[in-house]
């Protein structure tokens, strides 16, 4: 779990961190906007391999519908800008799954 919690941070902070290249050129800021997508990826790969890992946590559960519903209503309603505070949403959302599995297991690793 150590690693997929690293992994996700990795994958919260890419974007933000080509971003404050932006500072210097304003290209980088393009390739911060692509660098989401791989977030996106990246957090379903790891929503996956945490299935694998806990099968049994619901908030695993509810991210992956909601993820599914957003690229549902995507489909459904392309040019509906209401649909866009979705992503970021379910970033934080995955990003507290993560680290409250990873907090569990290293507590449960203590003992």
């Amino acid at each position: 779990m150590k690693y997929i919690y690293r992994i996700n941070i990795f994958a919260v902070t890419l974007p933000f961190a080509i971003a404050t290249l932006g500072v210097f050129n304003q290209d980088f800021l393009i390739f911060a906007l692509l660098s989401t997508m791989v977030t996106g990826g990246l957090q379903v790969l790891l929503a996956i391999i945490s299935f694998y890992k806990n099968p049994k946590e619901v908030h695993l559960y509810i991210y992956s519908t909601l993820t599914i519903l957003f690229f549902l209503l995507c489909k459904l309603y392309p040019n509906n800008e209401a649909i866009l505070f979705l992503p970021p949403a379910l970033a934080i959302y995955h990003f507290n799954i993560i680290r409250t599995l990873y907090k569990r297991e290293k507590k449960k690793n203590e003992f």
